[in-house]
């Protein structure tokens, strides 16, 4: 009868860790339907035209010195949607991306670079304004102009992207009173190709590194190239503290505080099956005990 109950204990176990890993699979795809790329935090964000220029630096190097491509980005917080037929209002986080969106948002499909009559919609947000996701060729008013619906994103849900011109939302004409652009995506999943680009362009900021809070996959970066180099190990360590602090005192759009949540979510969930698949070899164990116990007693009889 203990033998069975450790049966059942383990089987308890073992399937509390799939319903962990489940969640922990959701969180890393919808953490993966936001971001991809390496985005980099610029310290002294920039205005719109010396976001500009740094396209126009890549365009007039060689071939052979360009670097990976990239997309600058800003957001505008809580900015008010309308749907200019029904009246209909929402609040959403404004993303304007100068370069590809697709570098940014995995999803964003259906903006061009360039495209200033055209946007793209989260889902919940077009859900607010129109009570469903068939919106594609709909307008909606940002700011001053009105924009077209070139495709609905499931994440960020909350968010209305639009291809540059943060002034062209706010409707200011000042540039010292214009909004900037803080972030940088970069093509590429390490860190080494945003490092790559700020120092290429004379820029001071530093690397995002969000997906450190998903896994401990960023443990081997603390190795150097031999065990015995200390001072390897101690730069190893400073430059890991200097990228989780910038984590924690960084201001981080919508989409960003999405993509951490998700991140832990994954990490939480990830820890939780961990432990159950150890409860349930530690029932199994006890099983095993059992029934040998079990084996000697009819044995000696």
């Amino acid at each position: 009868m203990r033998r069975v109950k450790c049966l059942l204990t383990a089987a308890a176990f073992l399937l509390a860790a799939g319903v962990f890993a489940r969640h922990a699979s959701e969180a890393g795809q919808r953490a993966d339907s936001v971001f991809r790329n390496v985005t980099v935090a610029v310290s002294e964000p920039l205005c719109e035209r010396d976001a500009r220029a740094l396209f126009e630096q890549e365009e007039a190097a060689d071939e052979q010195e360009r670097g990976a491509a990239f997309a600058v980005w800003g957001e505008l917080a809580d900015q008010w949607i309308v749907d200019p037929d029904l009246g209909r209002r929402a609040q959403a986080d404004v993303l304007a991306v100068l370069g590809s969106a697709q570098l940014v948002f995995s999803e964003a499909n259906g903006l061009f670079a360039g495209d200033a009559k055209g946007c793209l919609i989260g889902e919940k947000t077009a859900w607010e304004l129109f009570g469903s996701t068939g919106v594609v060729g709909d307008e909606i008013r940002v700011g001053n102009g009105t924009r077209t619906i070139r495709g609905v994103m499931r994440e960020p849900g909350r968010s209305v992207i639009v291809a540059g011109g943060l002034w062209d939302i706010t409707g200011q004409s000042n540039e010292r009173e214009l909004p900037r652009y803080d972030r940088i995506t970069v093509e590429g999943a390490g860190a080494e190709e945003g490092e790559a680009f700020l120092t290429r362009h004379a820029l001071a900021g530093g690397v995002l590194r969000l997906d450190c809070l998903r896994d401990i996959a960023w443990l081997p970066e603390l190795i150097p190239g031999k065990w015995s180099d200390f001072s390897g190990w101690k730069e190893n360590y400073k430059r890991k503290a200097e990228e989780l602090e910038l984590i924690v005192r960084v201001r981080k759009s919508g989409a960003e505080l999405f993509y951490e949540k998700q991140c832990l979510a994954c990490a939480w969930n990830t820890a939780l099956q961990a432990a159950c698949v150890l409860a349930a070899v530690r029932w199994l164990f006890l099983a095993a005990k059992f029934f040998d116990s079990l084996k000697g007693e009819s044995y000696y009889k």
